[in-house]
C-alpha cells in the first residue's frame, strides 16, 4: 500500500479526536497539542530522561506549551492568512501534526498493534517516540509495536550524508562514474543496519567486484542446466562465494552453514 497523508485527513482528525476524548490534549493559540505528562510511559523507547528534558533540546517549543516534551496534533493556520495546504477541522482551519500521519495511515492499514516498524536512527527519540505515545493513547494497548529496525546513517568521512549540508551523492552520480546502480545496494548490504556505513568510492569499487563474483557464481550454476535442486558441489560453491564477498553477521552465517549441511 503506497498511501499519501493528504488522502488521509479524516483518519488524522479522529485520532486527534480521540486523543482529546482520552483527556491526553490540551488546546492553545498555536493549535492542540499532546500533552506528554499525563503519559507515564511518553520516552521509554527512547529513553529519554523527561523529567530532566532541556527546553528546546530536542525541538523547538512553542510559547503556550505545559511540557518541553508538548508536540503538536494540530496547527492552526494563522489569522488573515490562507495556506497552500490546509483542512477544516473541528478546532478550525489548519493542518495536522507532523507525527499524527504516520500513526493513523499506519493503524488504518496495519491495526492496532504492529510487528515491525522501521526508520532512521534519527526518528528514535521524537518521532517514534511520539508515535507510540499516539498509538497507544488511544487504545490502551502496550507496545504498539513488537520490533522497532532503526537504520544507522551512510556517512561521508564521519559525516552524516545530509541534503540540507550539501554533502551527499545521488544515484545518478553513482552511475556516471561508471557503477551499477545494484553495486551500490550490495555495498550498503555489507554493513549491519544498526551500524554507520562510511561511503567511499574505493570501498564501492570493492562492492562492486563482488557483486560481480556474485552474478558469475549465479550464472555458472544456472550453465549446469540441472532442472532441479543444485548438486551439493555447487551449492558449497555458490554459499562460499557469498561469504567471501560479505562480512555477514554470525546469524547468517550460521544460516549459510545450515544450507551447506542439508538442514534446510
Amino acid at each position: 500500500v503506497w498511501c499519501k497523508a493528504t488522502d488521509h485527513m479524516r483518519e488524522q482528525i479522529e485520532q486527534v479526536r480521540a486523543l482529546e476524548a482520552k483527556g491526553l490534549t490540551y488546546t492553545i493559540e498555536d493549535g492542540v497539542y499532546f500533552d506528554t505528562a499525563k503519559f507515564p510511559d511518553y520516552g521509554k523507547m527512547a529513553r529519554l530522561d523527561v523529567e530532566g528534558q532541556q527546553a528546546g533540546a530536542r525541538v523547538e517549543v512553542v510559547a503556550g506549551t505545559r511540557n518541553p516534551t508538548d508536540f503538536a496534533l494540530w496547527k492552526f493556520s494563522p489569522q488573515g492568512q490562507k495556506r497552500q495546504l490546509e483542512w477544516d477541522s473541528p478546532w478550525g482551519s489548519g493542518r495536522p501534526g507532523w507525527h499524527i500521519e504516520c500513526s493513523a495511515m499506519a493503524m488504518k492499514y496495519l491495526g492496532e498493534r504492529i510487528d515491525v516498524h522501521c526508520g532512521g536512527v534519527d526518528h528514535v527519540k521524537v518521532h517514534h517516540t511520539n508515535e507510540i505515545a499516539q498509538a497507544e493513547g488511544i487504545t490502551g494497548k502496550s507496545p504498539w509495536v513488537r520490533w522497532w529496525l532503526h537504520g544507522e546513517f551512510l556517512v561521508l568521512e564521519a559525516e552524516k550524508m545530509a541534503k540540507s549540508e550539501g554533502n551527499f551523492i545521488t544515484l545518478n552520480v553513482v552511475e556516471e562514474m561508471g557503477f551499477d546502480p545494484l553495486s551500490y545496494r550490495y555495498f550498503l548490504l555489507n554493513a549491519h543496519y544498526r551500524k554507520q556505513l562510511t561511503f567511499t568510492w574505493e570501498a564501492l569499487e570493492g562492492a562492486a567486484k563482488g557483486y560481480q563474483r556474485l552474478r558469475n557464481a549465479v550464472v555458472e550454476l544456472k550453465a549446469q542446466g540441472a532442472p532441479g535442486a543444485p548438486s551439493a558441489r555447487h551449492m558449497n560453491a555458490f554459499v562460499e562465494a557469498v561469504e567471501d564477498d560479505l562480512n555477514m553477521p554470525k546469524a547468517v552465517a550460521a544460516l549459510w552453514g545450515a544450507l551447506r549441511s542439508g538442514q534446510l
